[in-house]
């Protein structure tokens, strides 16, 4: 029996989602042994997080998912205690899965690339990617800057938020001005609700605000689509405050941070501790006249909402799931396959840009040569569940 336009797309989302799930899943596996692990992870010297990512040998990452355990101080081994020595492998579900140690420095600014005019002039109705000021109730005096990250509703309600970073918003009942070099009162868009973070929120990075008139549309992005988990190498977007728009690849997710590391980045430490990925920073962007140098976000990005894809490529989602569409064109309805894929991961929410750190590389005779830099984000999920929210989307 032939089978009915919906009933085809519907098969070739569920292609999508098997496809895309094999890649969620080989990296969750990994995140749950070193979960079960992490007791006596946290007894070896200078562990500051875990997560998966790129093996990197030398400096040079290469195309291979491995466990990572993240480091305040790389030391050689003979420097360490044999209990303080990390496995060269894990096994995850029977199978040997090679790991990386990466130390893991404190902030390091990148220099920033993109045009951010878009993103610094008063709109009305507020898009998102466009600048905030968060001032005290009432006055003009600044507590913090960053980016509107996406629209949300109410689970059991009519109302629509702002969500942005938690620590941008810093804390319930502050003033929210657009564009950020705006006066208080003369363009306030709301008050700040809700700051996850503390208490029940624990470990999560985001807060909501008030907002009348408000576009879900990302200024030159567009809607994001509903959230979809981050993958190793899958090719990211973001338009914010500082930078504008900017694109890069994810290089680790499924982190878990500990606060002995975040109080070295933060004081007090910002409080996303798990459910964090790394996109690279230095990102092969266009450079801006005035800023010659490409990186995929700055302080003041803050909040800005990390969604998938490529401007102006809507096929580029890359290499790893390259792969994956190569191997599908050859299976019988492959194409079509593809296509929803490309669909679904058109412009999907990934989380919130929230802090940039750094890894140091070293040259293969051990010399320095440099850092790069991570823009760290926060996956979607937990701000919305944390926050009792829903993304608006297309």
């Amino acid at each position: 029996m032939k089978k009915s336009k919906h009933q085809k797309k519907q098969h070739d989302e569920n292609d999508f989602f098997s496809h895309y799930m094999e890649l969620v899943k080989k990296e969750q596996a990994i995140a749950d042994q070193l979960k079960e692990m992490e007791p006596d992870l946290l007894k070896k010297k200078n562990l500051v997080g875990y997560g998966v990512g790129f093996k990197s040998i030398r400096g040079v990452y290469v195309h291979e998912i491995c466990a990572v355990f993240f480091v305040k101080e790389k030391t050689g081994k003979k420097q360490l205690s044999k209990k303080d020595l990390f496995p060269e492998f894990i096994m995850v579900k029977g199978k040997k899965v090679r790991t990386d140690v990466v130390e893991l420095m404190g902030r390091k600014q990148a220099a920033a690339l993109g045009d951010p005019t878009p993103n610094r002039v008063t709109c009305r109705p507020v898009e998102m990617g466009t600048s905030i000021r968060i001032c005290q109730p009432g006055n003009d005096t600044t507590v913090a800057a960053g980016t509107a990250g996406a629209l949300v509703k109410e689970k059991l309600g009519p109302n629509r938020f702002l969500l942005s970073a938690g620590h941008v918003f810093t804390a319930v009942g502050n003033d929210v001005v657009q564009p950020e070099t705006g006066t208080n009162v003369a363009d306030r868009i709301g008050a700040v609700v809700a700051v996850a973070g503390t208490n029940v929120m624990a470990g999560v990075d985001a807060g909501t605000a008030e907002i009348v008139a408000a576009s879900a549309s990302i200024i030159s992005i567009g809607i994001p689509n509903p959230a979809i988990k981050p993958v190793v190498g899958l090719n990211v977007q973001k338009s914010g405050m500082f930078t504008g728009l900017t694109q890069s690849s994810i290089y680790y997710t499924n982190v878990t941070m500990l606060n002995v590391f975040l109080g070295l980045i933060s004081n007090p430490p910002y409080p996303a501790t798990s459910g964090l990925f790394f996109v690279q920073n230095a990102s092969p962007n266009v450079p801006h006249p005035l800023n010659p140098f490409p990186s995929f976000a700055f302080p003041g990005d803050s909040g800005a909402l990390i969604v998938a894809g490529w401007p102006g490529d809507p096929t580029n989602y890359g290499h790893l799931l390259a792969q994956t569409f190569a191997i599908l064109s050859l299976q019988p309805n492959g194409a079509a396959t593809i296509d929803a894929m490309r669909k679904k991961l058109d412009r999907a929410a990934l989380g919130l840009l929230l802090e940039i750190v750094s890894v140091p590389l070293q040259h293969a005779n051990g010399t320095l040569v440099g850092a790069l830099s991570f823009a760290v984000g926060q996956e979607i999920g937990m701000a919305l569940s944390a926050l009792n929210v829903d993304l608006i989307t297309r």
